[in-house]
């Protein structure tokens, strides 16, 4: 959550603002509300809750990604996966034909991208345009937005959306009263810490800290590498990600600053 607000000139900076990266800090502000109330109700021992409020931000990071890199025309150009997908290539089609309408309007979207809104506000719910999480997920991948993570779809999806995705349609091993079946607990009515299961989630939850922060500081590449105060910043933060153990946020902020 304090990576995005250091990264922005203390000054504002012609071509450096937050309107730029609107589109994305709409959903990242979300999603760190909802990993945080996740958290109280995982140390609540209300851990179903706390499982699918983790699948919650990880979508909403992932989907706040991908209107971000939408809004701009470097990305909506080079969108094989969209291309390839059915309802992708309709709203990819939607996005373009909204903006032809206004030869100001492409423009605009460089500069506050969270205007995508806009666009897409006539069709966001209608199935045809929508488009899946795994579909998002490729996408996102082929932008290089999981970089350095390796395989995303594997990682990302196959393996960490999938499994929260359990929490989310209650299988019964899942809920809170057949965790405690599992770890044979004898009030299955009454809310204890479980401490493995406590501890799952913790793992669960620096994962997806790990993937959010390199999604963000991919999001926020070209303003770090514009800006000498956004590195300087970024590189008092290292030491507390490598601390908390994020390898992939780690490695990629080094990354961005040795390239600065």
């Amino acid at each position: 959550m304090y990576i995005a607000p250091i990264l922005f000139p203390d000054r504002e900076q012609k071509d450096i603002s937050w309107h730029n990266k609107s589109a994305f800090l709409v959903y990242h502000w979300e999603a760190f509300l909802h990993a945080h109330r996740s958290h109280i109700e995982a140390l609540s021992a209300n851990y179903n809750v706390g499982f699918i409020l983790l699948r919650s931000t990880l979508e909403l990071i992932i989907k706040g990604a991908f209107w971000e890199c939408l809004s701009h025309s470097e990305f909506r150009n080079n969108s094989k996966v969209l291309d390839g997908d059915k309802n992708g290539k309709k709203l990819k089609a939607k996005v373009i034909e909204t903006i032809s309408l206004d030869t100001v309007e492409e423009e605009k979207l460089d500069r506050i991208s969270g205007a995508i809104f806009d666009k897409i506000a006539d069709i966001s719910e209608c199935p045809q345009y929508r488009i899946s999480i795994k579909q998002i997920i490729n996408q996102l991948s082929q932008w290089n937005i999981f970089d350095p993570i390796p395989n995303p779809q594997e990682k990302i999806y196959n393996e960490i959306y999938r499994r929260l995705s359990s929490d989310v349609h209650v299988i019964p091993d899942r809920i809170d009263i057949g965790k405690r079946l599992i770890a044979q607990e004898e009030r299955l009515f009454e809310q204890r810490v479980l401490q493995e299961t406590l501890r799952e989630y913790s793992l669960e939850l620096l994962e997806i800290m790990d993937i959010a922060i390199v999604t963000e500081l991919n999001i926020m590449k070209d303003i770090i590498m514009q800006n000498h105060q956004s590195q300087l910043n970024l590189k008092e933060r290292l030491d507390i990600l490598s601390q908390l153990g994020l390898e992939y946020s780690s490695s990629k902020g080094k990354i961005l600053i040795e390239q600065g």
